[in-house]
């Protein structure tokens, strides 16, 4: 994230079908719902330069 040219890079991709997701700020955590009947959860944690998967579960 370049604050002074408000723009963000992509540091690295993952491929996910996802239906929905919600992104806490204070944490820098995504929960997502994945799967073909929603039925997935996955948790990302963003940090500067990163971007980890926790343990996915149903």
């Amino acid at each position: 994230v370049n604050p002074l040219k408000r723009t963000v890079k992509a540091l690295k991709y993952h491929s996910l079908g996802v239906n929905w997701y919600v992104y806490c700020p204070q944490s820098n955590i995504i929960l997502l719902s994945s799967g073909t009947i929603g039925n997935q959860m996955q948790v990302l944690h963003v940090t500067p330069g990163n971007l980890n998967r926790i343990t996915k579960f149903e």
